[in-house]
């Protein structure tokens, strides 16, 4: 009696998932795809965000003919271009090292936020790309020339 109920319960949780799964599917109608964001940070490492770039990799891959969106924001305080730099470094990394094709990478830089911002998404071509969001008007950021590089001095 007990296997067959823990038989039960098995086949029970694995239906209900499949069924979790089918009511978050995607509203691109392509399957794999989500039209949601599937990642946003902030001012991490880059061996940290390499990590996170080489997973949208993976999730571009593992929808075909998809495309990886990213949008770039300055935070209120910081470094100025520190967005764009942050930008060209994971545009470099994605198509010299992960092997992205250039016409499969779309990003643009977004303004500003409280903090320096990463959004990213995995979507099929048709879709229209994700719209910038900033919430931090233009003239009050606070940003300060930190160098060619944009990297602060160890102490």
């Amino acid at each position: 009696m007990r296997v067959a109920l823990n038989a039960f319960l098995l086949i029970y949780a694995a239906t209900c998932m499949c069924v979790a799964q089918e009511q978050v599917a995607p509203k691109t109608g392509h399957p794999g795809i989500s039209d949601t964001k599937i990642d946003e940070y902030g001012n991490i490492p880059w061996r940290d965000e390499k990590r996170r770039l080489g997973w949208l990799v993976n999730q571009m891959e593992s929808a075909s003919g998809s495309i990886i969106y990213l949008n770039f924001y300055d935070g209120r305080n910081g470094c100025a271009g520190e967005a764009r730099r942050r930008a060209a470094r994971a545009k470099n990394y994605l198509i010299r090292v992960r092997d992205v094709r250039p016409e499969r990478l779309n990003w643009k830089y977004g303004g500003h936020r409280e903090e320096l911002t990463v959004e990213a998404w995995v979507l099929p071509p048709p879709e229209q790309a994700p719209s910038a969001t900033p919430t931090v008007d233009p003239r009050e950021a606070k940003l300060r020339a930190c160098g060619r590089s944009g990297r602060r001095k160890r102490a």
